[in-house]
């Protein structure tokens, strides 16, 4: 039997966690009650996020480590992530017609420290071009003498959001945890422990969009009259007498 020399041997190695780590990885569909999520698990936000669970038609978070802190003149540290559902659709075909975010977490100030956090939701239509965004901050630079509580919110009417009805869309949520410490004695750390995603349903079922009609340029259909009288005057010199 040849040898197999060290670069081939590395090669084969690396072929073979490829292959092993791309079989492992894949959509996940979470079914609810009437609306269904799709996310890719092999995206790094599930790090910070934590995997999701769905509840009713909800999506519920439970990160782990998604957390930021700067102590003693560390200056500013972020943590972010995007997570994302590639599809979220309603079971029976009915129109969505809402998408809201809620998240929840804790921080601290120490002295002239500061805490900050930021949520961004972006929805865009599978079917149609159509997206629309919207996101809420927070900051806080006062010595927090303990722990406090911040909640953020991010709501989409897709009635109202988008020209067309849809049954099938992109869910983006976004989040950036900001701590910051300028000098000796001064701290601050925030963390996620809490998310909800929720989208509803119309109940009434998406219509498809009729079909446009093209209508001809007078121009083309002056062309189009004149190739026929050609084409009649064609056939009367060609019949038989």
């Amino acid at each position: 039997m040849a040898r197999i020399g060290g670069l081939t041997r590395l090669a084969i190695a690396v072929a073979l966690w490829v292959t092993a780590h791309a079989a492992n990885a894949g959509l996940v569909t979470l079914v609810g009650n009437s609306i269904n999520y799709v996310y890719d698990d092999s995206q790094t936000a599930l790090a910070l996020f934590g995997a999701p669970r769905i509840v009713g038609d909800a999506i519920r978070f439970l990160p782990g480590q998604f957390r930021s802190q700067s102590l003693n003149n560390a200056g500013t540290i972020t943590a972010d992530a995007e997570f994302i559902f590639s599809s979220v659709y309603s079971q029976d075909g009915s129109g969505l017609n809402g998408v809201n975010v809620r998240e929840f977490g804790d921080y601290r100030v120490i002295n002239a420290g500061s805490a900050g956090a930021e949520l961004e939701l972006t929805v865009a239509d599978n079917t149609f071009s159509q997206s629309a965004s919207t996101g809420q901050s927070f900051t806080d630079s006062v010595d927090s003498v303990g722990l406090q509580l911040f909640e953020l919110n991010a709501g989409l009417d897709l009635e109202t959001a988008f020209s067309d009805p849809t049954n099938d869309i992109n869910v983006t949520i976004s989040n950036i945890l900001t701590a910051t410490s300028a000098g000796i004695g001064e701290g601050a750390w925030i963390q996620k422990k809490l998310a909800f995603a929720a989208v509803t349903s119309t109940g009434i079922p998406v219509e498809p969009r009729p079909p446009t009609e093209v209508v001809p340029a007078p121009g083309v259909l002056a062309l189009f009259g004149a190739g026929l009288l050609a084409l009649g005057g064609v056939r009367r010199r060609n019949r038989p007498v």
